[in-house]
């Protein structure tokens, strides 16, 4: 699950695309989506609408861009590091970026968008990040997402995750285990995690690895590229058609 994002082109505003299957009277969009009047609205009708709109112009789907922004956790970590820097410096982020599916953000705002990620991009770094990390490999395990308050598994009668005050696991019942380095011994497929003084069973499938220690390392905006060029994509197509960037 994440946050995806598009911008109609101007095709059917612009009189460019083909014929729709049905009267273009009984037609109207809606929130950058085609909707059929109420009476004419039938399965039959939508399914021919979906249909004409993938190749009704040279837009596929009449999408001028179509982009996945990111996951929910890397999209609410990039929402920290927009507050690191300062949401004084991004007031049309701050107002237009959504906090669900769903909504639209107008082309004027992202004109000044376009100029808030050229700021973002320009700082020599953008926060810390603090994760959990396989000390054999350096591959993460886990990431302190603060809007989480660092949760990242939870299942029946459990919850763990990492913040920058270590590794935790609450097992109902239990007091918390929180360490900031850790083993895990594997027996017969159950992984019991140890810190020398106290062990624990984990009560999920085990990790890969056996010994895990808590790290944090500074950011730059590179670390975000990925959100930030797929904003920029969307951004620049808004500007171009006139038309709002559509959260979906």
């Amino acid at each position: 699950m994440g946050l995806d994002a598009f911008v109609m082109c101007r095709c059917w505003q612009d009189g460019l695309a083909t014929p729709p299957p049905i009267p273009a009277e009984w037609l109207r969009v809606e929130n950058s989506m085609f909707e059929i009047v109420d009476e004419h609205d039938t399965l039959e009708n939508s399914m021919a609408v979906d249909r004409w709109q993938y190749d009704a112009c040279p837009h596929p789907n009449m999408e001028a861009a179509e982009e996945r922004v990111a996951n929910w956790s890397a999209y609410r970590l990039f929402q920290t590091a927009l507050k690191h820097v300062g949401w004084q410096h991004f007031p049309a982020l701050k107002a237009n970026l959504p906090e669900a599916n769903g909504g639209q953000m107008p082309a004027a705002a992202a004109a000044v968008v376009l100029d808030e990620l050229a700021y973002f991009n320009a700082q020599p770094q953008v926060g810390e990040e603090t994760r959990l990390v396989n000390e054999d490999t350096a591959a993460t395990v886990m990431v302190y997402v603060p809007s989480y308050d660092g949760v990242v598994c939870q299942g029946p009668g459990y919850r763990s995750g990492v913040t920058p005050s270590g590794f935790f696991l609450q097992v109902d019942g239990q007091p918390e285990f929180r360490t900031a380095r850790f083993e895990q011994i594997v027996e017969n497929g159950r992984a019991t995690l140890t810190d020398g003084e106290r062990s624990v069973v984990w009560p999920d499938k085990p990790f890969t690895g056996q010994r895990f220690a808590v790290a944090s390392r500074t950011l730059t905006p590179a670390y975000f590229e990925p959100i930030v060029e797929s904003l920029r994509i969307l951004c620049e197509a808004s500007v171009a058609t006139g038309n709002p960037v559509a959260w979906t």
